[in-house]
């Protein structure tokens, strides 16, 4: 039978080159300063099987957990289930502890011999322990994540060693295989609160995303967060896309694996982009992106008394204006540059342009249109992924004086990333697409081969002038999807042609295509086949169009947008404040007594 031991570490006297450790003894190592002697995780088996190498334990996984300057590492082994199995060693168990200068036959002469717990192992043994089962009992120096019930101890179910191996298991896994950008909103009583326990509380994304987050759980989980209730803390992720090593092609090449322990995790809210794949990272909930969830936060706390059906919601960006474009926000400054809000277009309503039968659909440019920023694609790491660099990268062939033919080039390979693709196609074939860079600074001179070329434009496009086109582009950028660019150019009166790559924002499953837009490649592969085909079938195009439209109308309700957030975040939450089942949300009627409750 396997058994797990612990080897603890502490600085109370220099080590020999070379000594006898026992079970739980100290272990010599590299210098790494006082304090920081590391302790390792061993497997042993009884006498008659061989022992099995170290390799063995990492590929079951391996958690490590390190107490700055008290020289206590504490290591466990887990087996694939996740449960751990730590057996107390016995005085006359064995052990094998050489260094590299120890002849074979002195390691097969120390592989059968018994070893005494030495008296610096006992206190490195139980000081580790003591320190591990204190923070444990108040729970705030492992990560806690929400493994206690907010109605006892674990319910009793679990022992000292197990509530350690549980707490330090989930939190430190999951933020060792993740990188820095893994954020984490700790709650903690005795008037604590909320607090961003993780991140970097100075970016308005990690701040949006934690406001939103605590906001939800005061609403629909109020008991949780009663006086005498167990902290807890919530993982959330706000880039572009979930930066993280399991998502690494390298890995998953060498390996056909990531290598990161998923069955380990707790649960990660990602307020950006998610793979379409949910197998590349299964804990990932799939939150309300971060640019909507200003958009009901009124509503979630209680702000919005009159709440009805065909209440809309309160976010500029998702709101029919009676204003042609967002002018206020694209005046340009001093120094010629424009605010970012610029991006953000609102939605379409041809009742207040200024010649609405323009935008009637047989008067609409047969042509593609687009704007946007000069971004990579994607991540270079991004495991099955084309990531691709931004137009800097092709300067060089750009500023050719043969400018058609090093297009084209460009165009035949697959070098560049979409965005670039679809500006150099307007290059070549400016009756097919429209496309052009937005340049927010006009004194940049970095992008001056795109604009001799003429592909980069320093005027802001409004409403007004997306509407007047037939085919709508919305473009992945470093995150794989536009984040608010789909469903304001869903609400036009032309058909969108959406980007489909790897990636998904969390509501686009709600949309089908063919229903509501043509599915475009992620190279643009079949741009013209879409073209052509609407051309084709003008009326299938109309409908297309027109359900699109309608279905902008529903989602941007309040009562849609509401009903959307408890499917995707208020549910997912239940099992991070309580894995154990028994706490539930507020009844979404009882929360919106004016609303019509969630269908599932």
């Amino acid at each position: 039978m396997s058994i797990y031991t612990l080897s603890i570490a502490s600085p109370v006297r220099p080590f020999a080159r070379r000594s006898r450790v026992g079970v739980g003894s100290v272990r010599p190592t590299e210098d790494r300063g006082p304090g920081t002697e590391e302790c390792t995780t061993r497997e042993r088996t009884d006498v008659s099987t061989p022992r099995r190498g170290p390799s063995a334990v990492l590929r079951e996984g391996r958690v490590k957990t390190r107490r700055h300057g008290a020289g206590c590492e504490i290591m466990m082994a887990f087996r694939g289930e996740g449960r751990p199995l730590l057996t107390p060693p016995s005085t006359t168990a064995t052990t094998t502890t050489t260094n590299a200068t120890t002849n074979a036959s002195e390691r097969q002469h120390h592989r059968h011999r018994p070893r005494v717990l030495s008296a610096v192992g006992v206190l490195g043994l139980i000081g580790c322990v003591a320190t591990a089962a204190s923070a444990v009992m108040r729970d705030d120096s492992f990560g806690s994540w929400g493994s206690s019930s907010p109605w006892g101890d674990d319910g009793g179910r679990l022992g000292i060693v197990e509530r350690i191996v549980a707490r330090v298991g989930a939190a430190n896994t999951l933020e060792r295989e993740w990188t820095n950008s893994l954020n984490r909103a700790d709650w903690r009583p005795d008037g604590e609160g909320f607090r961003i326990g993780k991140g970097e509380d100075s970016n308005p994304r990690v701040r949006a995303a934690y406001a939103f987050l605590k906001l939800n759980i005061q609403r629909y989980y109020p008991s949780r967060i009663a006086p005498g209730s167990k902290p807890f803390s919530v993982y959330f992720s706000v880039e572009d896309m979930p930066r993280t090593q399991c998502l690494s092609r390298s890995r998953r090449k060498k390996t056909g694996h990531s290598h990161c322990h998923f069955d380990h995790w707790p649960l990660v809210f990602n307020f950006g982009s998610s793979p379409k794949d949910p197998t590349l990272i299964p804990k990932i909930v799939r939150a309300t992106p971060i640019t909507m969830t200003g958009c009901v936060m009124d509503a979630i706390a209680g702000n919005e008394t009159t709440l009805t059906e065909e209440t809309s919601v309160t976010c500029p960006w998702l709101t029919y204006h009676s204003t042609k474009s967002l002018d206020t926000f694209c005046d340009k400054d001093d120094e010629g540059h424009q605010s970012f809000d610029c991006k953000y277009l609102g939605l379409f309503d041809k009742r207040y342009m200024p010649n609405p039968k323009a935008y009637e659909w047989n008067a609409l440019i047969s042509k593609a249109f687009w704007r946007g920023s000069d971004y990579p694609f994607l991540q270079p790491s991004l495991v099955g992924a084309a990531a691709k660099p931004r137009s800097s990268a092709f300067y060089r062939q750009l500023s050719s004086p043969h400018k058609v033919g090093a297009v084209r080039g460009l165009l035949a390979g697959d070098k560049i990333g979409p965005r670039l693709r679809a500006v150099l196609m307007s290059f070549v074939h400016p009756e097919l697409i429209d496309a052009k860079f937005f340049n927010w600074n006009p004194k940049a001179q970095a992008g001056r081969p795109l604009h001799d070329m003429g592909v980069v434009t320093d005027d802001h496009v409004g409403l007004e002038t997306f509407g007047r086109y037939r085919y709508q582009l919305d473009l992945g950028g470093g995150g794989g999807t536009t984040w608010s660019g789909v469903i304001p150019k869903l609400s036009l009166p032309g058909v969108l042609l959406h980007h489909e790559t790897m990636m998904i924002d969390s509501y686009f499953p709600l949309l089908k295509p063919w229903e509501h837009y043509l599915p475009l490649e992620s190279d643009l592969s079949n741009l013209r086949e879409l073209i052509q085909w609407v051309e084709q079938h003008p009326k299938q195009a109309q409908i297309i169009s027109d359900k699109a439209s309608a279905w902008v109308r529903g989602f941007t309700k309040m009562g849609q947008q509401l009903r959307f957030n408890y499917k995707n975040v208020v549910m997912p939450l239940a099992r991070v404040l309580d894995p154990t089942g028994q706490l539930k949300p507020v009844p979404f009627t009882t929360a919106h007594p004016t609303l019509h409750d969630v269908t599932w």
